[in-house]
């Protein structure tokens, strides 16, 4: 269902399938355990995809603060990927209405963003126009 949920573009059936795992979850702690360990944790580039984790984040199905965590220690790795995705995530959770998280729960984020930025390794299209600065 993980995967079916990843590769629909559909706000309505991402809905769907979010909430169809939201019921797994609360049926089976270790399946909600599996859940949250893969969405969080797993090297699997499929899973930087915005709109499919602000979902998530709504439902509470990912702690901001281990998401956090997590892809600040992808950043500080250079993963351009993870960089280009938390700047996207972090835009999307926190300047757009409704908000659903605030710069507070990106602590470590916007650190390591601000440093990679400071060592001139930050990606040029966010160097230019500032992008990290707004947050």
């Amino acid at each position: 269902m993980v995967q079916l949920l990843y590769k629909n573009e559909s706000n309505l059936s991402r809905e769907v399938y979010v909430v169809l795992l939201e019921r797994l979850c609360e049926i089976s702690i270790k399946v909600s355990g599996e859940v949250t360990a893969w969405l969080i944790y797993a090297e699997d580039e499929r899973k930087f995809i915005v709109p499919v984790v602000v979902a998530l984040i709504k439902a509470r199905l990912i702690n901001t603060n281990e998401q956090d965590i997590q892809l600040a220690r992808l950043i500080e790795a250079g993963r351009t990927i993870v960089i280009d995705f938390t700047a996207k995530l972090i835009r999307e959770c926190v300047l757009k209405e409704p908000q659903i998280a605030t710069r507070a729960d990106f602590p470590n984020s916007l650190d390591a963003l601000d440093r990679l930025a400071r060592r001139g390794k930050a990606p040029e299209r966010y160097v230019d126009n500032d992008t990290f600065k707004k947050f």
